[in-house]
């Protein structure tokens, strides 16, 4: 058995540690289709690996792609169109999820990372769909670097206009929702042996 190379252990990054907010070059590596456990329905689970703009691996993502429905939710049909801009499958006219499942392996794409605690509370990162667009073609990679003021992972507040939805269409009056609060943290270990 050949040994153990521990100086190349040391400085590693975590890999389940979330990457810092901002844009990432990503190539999709996973594309499959889950069952949603709260509503049944079916998703498409993306995994995208991202690099920096040294192309220096920075972990990898996981992203979910919705139906719209009929008649479309705004912003489910905002996040998939902006996705199918941003990765060429902008010129299917019809299709479904599945479709986009058999064609997104191995493209590239710039994806817009923000943290967000998962549904245990873990930080973990994620595409952020509606501050700048969350999702651009891999050309405009030097726009999006130049947006995160040239420190790929470091994200610039700016302010963005570009709503995926129109303000002046009156809407329903939003129903109220009770705001689940993080689990408090585990008191700290007691050991009384030394």
């Amino acid at each position: 058995m050949p040994p153990i190379d521990f100086e190349a252990s040391r400085g590693t990054m975590n890999p389940m540690s979330a990457p810092p907010p901002g844009f990432y070059k990503a190539k999709i590596e996973k594309a499959e289709m889950r069952q949603s456990t709260k509503t049944n329905s079916m998703y498409l689970n993306l995994q995208y690996k991202l690099r920096d703009n040294a192309n220096k691996p920075c972990g990898s993502i996981f992203d979910s792609l919705f139906d719209p429905g009929t008649p479309p939710k705004p912003p489910l049909q905002f996040k998939l169109g902006q996705f199918l801009k941003a990765t060429g499958l902008d010129t299917l006219k019809k299709g479904e999820l599945t479709d986009i499942m058999k064609l997104a392996i191995g493209r590239e794409l710039v994806v817009d990372v923000k943290n967000a605690p998962d549904n245990k509370g873990r930080i973990r990162g994620e595409v952020e769909p509606f501050a700048r667009g969350g999702y651009a073609p891999i050309s405009n990679w030097a726009d999006c670097y130049a947006r995160d003021g040239g420190v790929s992972g470091t994200a610039v507040e700016e302010e963005d206009n570009s709503l995926p939805f129109d303000l002046e269409t009156p809407t329903e009056e939003p129903k109220p929702t009770k705001a689940k609060a993080a689990p408090p943290p585990p008191p700290p270990a007691q050991d009384d042996e030394f």
